[in-house]
């Protein structure tokens, strides 16, 4: 069966958000990139999921996370989530959007989290 790549767009993409894609090319090779989807919440508010965040093996350790990341992120973000249990990832995400666990608003996270779950177009 073959599939056209609009229809590719309509079942994977979602409707009602701003999908980003960036890549880092270095002397031609892939070493790392970064897709993410930002939509409006009910409130209004810029809503930003990380949903791949990759960087080749042998670039690991070498900031291309946070190159990224950076690269990504705009001033209007809210919040911000991401798809990765995986601790660097994670900590890649608070280097450039926050600073540390011990100053986030946990309570706000439990209070709010349905809220932007449900809104999400992931």
């Amino acid at each position: 069966m073959k599939v056209s790549l609009n229809r590719l767009k309509e079942e994977i993409i979602p409707q009602g958000a701003k999908n980003t894609y960036i890549r880092l090319l270095i002397d031609s090779e892939l070493v790392g990139n970064v897709f993410g989807t930002r939509w409006l919440n009910q409130d209004g508010q810029v809503m930003l999921w990380v949903t791949q965040l990759c960087v080749s093996r042998q670039w690991r350790n070498s900031r291309i996370a946070t190159r990224l990341l950076e690269e990504l992120r705009q001033k209007e973000d809210t919040c911000v989530g991401i798809l990765s249990p995986h601790p660097f990832a994670f900590s890649a995400v608070l280097r450039v959007f926050g600073s540390d666990l011990g100053n986030s608003d946990l309570e706000m996270t439990k209070e709010h989290a349905k809220v932007v779950m449900e809104s999400c177009p992931v």
